[in-house]
């Protein structure tokens, strides 16, 4: 893997010089996705699957194109592609759509960002489920025996994420899948933090439906893609949440006819030329190849690992071991507010980290801390930047 060619292609490392560590909040994007954002707005700059003329017809092409290389990217069928904003979106298309049960139950974890909590506390609200929460250790690891205890034949759906987006833990989703199944619960997986980091195929890890953040993974902003099972989808076990222009087949005054999907889910005019450059995204993913990227993050973990372990005064979250979690690090400097930390790195090293709670209150409470620091690495970072990082932060821990 060229890491100088790849980040040639990245204009904001070269205009700004910043050392870019906030990929898990959203990932820089490469200059073909921007000329391919540019390309529809300049070419063909028109609405989709609402004209017959050419510019809508190339628009509609290379929007469904998108939807085929997602598809072939997540090892599913086009159909099975559901067109999101974001994750958020993505998981709450699932609460709204699902019939839900009185008297059953919902399962997720302690880890989870709250776009993989609230969702399904609000649906527990408003049906009246009971919502079950899984705990791990404080390094994320679970025991599979509390799955099994904790899901039973009342629970409708489980949901766990792929990676942890603090503590950068992958729980063993296949296995959770399995155990949710054998119940007769739906399957779901939040896959924002580990797309384009860990190869994902949403038929091998067994699940019905499969969140994913497209801005994360090098695609623009206000993008995002739903898995959903083709045979749910026909059986009716997730509906729209929204209904309107492009979601039907056939429509009178009185009543409607679905369109197929992933057409019946994606209600009103898209973000066409976001969708269009999530496909470039995830075509750049793929020619430096996810397994390499994979490789390159335990690289930069490990070298993290290392010079963390010579600054005594931080404390650090997750597992400690590289290829136990995704790319990311979180931590704390003994007597220091997150924010400060992140702060005086980005004042005294051009580093961009993200401090905080991270969106996910439950698990700060969980560790016993308000918040902290969190670098999270994507293929354009190196070794020799997290030496600045760590450099900045022996600095900023020999002050306090």
């Amino acid at each position: 893997m060229n890491i100088e060619k790849i980040r040639a292609d990245f204009p904001l490392l070269k205009k700004t010089g910043v050392i870019y560590f906030d990929n898990a909040a959203t990932s820089l994007k490469p200059q073909c996705v921007l000329d391919k954002m540019t390309e529809y707005y300049t070419e063909y700059g028109a609405n989709i699957h609402r004209g017959a003329h050419k510019l809508s017809v190339r628009a509609s092409q290379e929007y469904e194109r998108a939807h085929r290389i997602a598809a072939k990217f997540f090892g599913t069928k086009e159909s099975e592609i559901i067109m999101a904003f974001n994750t958020t979106h993505a998981l709450n298309l699932v609460s709204y759509g699902i019939d839900w049960k009185t008297g059953n139950n919902i399962v997720s974890s302690c880890i989870e960002h709250h776009s993989n909590l609230l969702p399904w506390m609000y649906a527990a609200k408003k049906n009246n489920l009971e919502h079950k929460i899984v705990e791990s250790d404080l390094e994320g690891n679970f025991d599979l025996e509390k799955w099994q205890e904790t899901i039973d034949n009342k629970t409708q759906l489980v949901s766990i994420t792929a990676a942890s987006n603090v503590l950068g833990c992958m729980p063993p989703v296949k296995e959770i899948g399995k155990i949710a199944h054998d119940a007769g619960a739906l399957f779901m997986v939040d896959c924002a933090a580990a797309a384009g980091h860990i190869p994902l195929n949403f038929k091998k890890i067994g699940a019905d439906f499969a969140a994913v953040a497209g801005h994360k993974a090098f695609g623009p902003t206000g993008t995002g893609i739903l898995y959903a099972s083709e045979d749910l989808v026909k059986k009716e076990v997730i509906m729209p949440a929204y209904l309107g222009g492009g979601t039907v087949s056939d429509a009178s005054c009185h009543d409607y006819t679905l369109a197929h999907s992933p057409d019946r889910f994606e209600a009103g005019t898209p973000n066409i030329a976001g969708v269009i450059g999530l496909g470039v995204a995830l075509e750049y993913i793929s020619k430096i190849g996810v397994d390499n990227i994979r490789k390159h993050d335990i690289e930069m973990m490990s070298h993290t690992f290392k010079r963390f372990g010579e600054i005594l005064s931080l404390e650090y979250y997750g597992p400690r071991i590289p290829e136990k979690k995704v790319g990311l690090v979180t931590f704390n400097i003994k007597g220091m507010d997150a924010h400060d930390v992140a702060l005086l790195l980005d004042e005294t090293a051009n580093v961009a980290t993200r401090s905080g709670h991270h969106c996910a209150y439950p698990l700060m409470k969980f560790l016993g801390v308000d918040g902290n620091v969190r670098a999270s690495y994507h293929a354009y970072n190196t070794t020799e930047e997290v030496d600045v990082m760590c450099d900045a932060l022996e600095k900023i821990a020999r002050a306090v």
